[in-house]
């Protein structure tokens, strides 16, 4: 038992000496989105847009015929690189400061 406490003692002076550096974030303002009162993040409208974009490529992969030709695993990673960049893409133009 007293070895596992003196391998585990450096670890927790590491970890402990990171607490100060996450009080830092704190003094920022959030940036957001009223809607009907309340507000949103501005993260959560572009995943919103990029799902939305999502389901609109796959039901015109499907109603052409195209989708298919497509592995189950080429799809859904396709899809999540699809979502990730429209969602930063429109970070990026919708929400500039």
């Amino acid at each position: 038992m007293l070895n596992d406490t003196k391998r585990l003692t450096p670890h927790l002076w590491r970890a402990s000496a990171c607490i100060p550096l996450s009080l830092l974030g704190g003094c920022q303002v959030t940036p957001s989105v009223a809607v009907l009162g309340a507000f949103f993040p501005d993260w959560m409208f572009c995943v919103i847009f990029a799902v939305v974009i999502a389901v609109l490529v796959d039901f015109t992969l499907a109603a052409t015929g195209w989708r298919r030709y497509f592995d189950h695993w080429t799809l859904i990673t396709s899809y999540t690189a699809l979502c990730i960049s429209v969602a930063l893409l429109s970070w990026v133009v919708f929400f500039q400061n």
